[in-house]
């Protein structure tokens, strides 16, 4: 049986818009929607030893909002709270400006950052990918791990975010000018195989698609219907060798 408090985070109040803000509540809805961010939210982590007030501190005021959007029904009072966010974005993330309509995109990872500065919700967002290019020539197998916690993924030529996914990590042949420099061979190897996998997946996993494509010099928009599922199984994209791996 679902809880209750898991399916106020799958259906939060609405937010109004004050102001060509619609691009801060799909963000916030996006983070209402997560029940393990919740749960760590209704512990107040960091409010409750903070010295600075939620008007100052943008992580005090983004635990409070969400603990409002995950429990309150009131559209008024969710209104006189998401005023004193704003001014709290406002104020702590200069790029984002009141009135403007701004990139919903870098404001979630703006505050996945704010969120990572407090080591309770640090594990919650961040996982790591693996890189790994194969030469040809000897055989040697380089890693490397890098830190990631949303996953932009190109939707052009995919009606599915299956197949997005599947086109973002498939393997890549390098060779002529775009050849791999083989640290073995200390020459450009004749073909590489490059492939990234996820190494540990985060706790909450954002998928960024990308709406935006430029075509001879010119911005447009992918204005096409890209199907999910209910649950997303990314076994499939998980470094099988990682000793971190663990079926999801």
């Amino acid at each position: 049986m679902i809880s209750s408090q898991v399916l106020s985070a799958l259906k939060p109040v609405g937010i109004p818009n004050l102001g060509n803000t619609c691009y801060i509540n799909a963000v916030m809805q996006a983070l209402a929607s997560s029940s393990a961010l919740l749960t760590h939210v209704s512990q107040m982590p960091h409010s409750k030893n903070c010295s600075q007030s939620s008007e100052k501190c943008l992580l005090c005021s983004l635990e409070q909002f969400l603990a409002l959007l995950s429990t309150s029904n009131s559209l008024e009072e969710v209104n006189f709270r998401m005023k004193s966010l704003l001014e709290c974005i406002y104020t702590n993330l200069p790029l984002f400006t009141k009135g403007s309509q701004e990139d919903a995109h870098e404001l979630l990872i703006s505050l996945i950052n704010t969120f990572r500065t407090e080591p309770a919700y640090n594990s919650l967002f961040l996982g790591q990918l693996c890189c790994q290019i194969r030469c040809q020539d000897c055989g040697i197998t380089s890693r490397k791990l890098e830190s990631f916690s949303v996953l932009s993924v190109d939707i052009q030529h995919a009606g599915s975010l299956h197949t997005s996914l599947h086109t973002h990590f498939h393997e890549e042949y390098l060779y002529g000018t775009n050849a791999y420099f083989c640290s073995q061979c200390k020459q450009p190897s004749s073909l590489a195989v490059k492939s990234v996998h996820i190494h540990s997946p985060p706790e909450v996993l954002f998928i960024h698609l990308k709406r935006f494509v430029y075509e001879e010099r010119q911005s447009k928009k992918l204005t096409h219907y890209v199907d999910y599922p209910r649950q997303l199984d990314v076994s499939a994209f998980i470094d099988k060798v990682s000793l971190a791996f663990d079926p999801l």
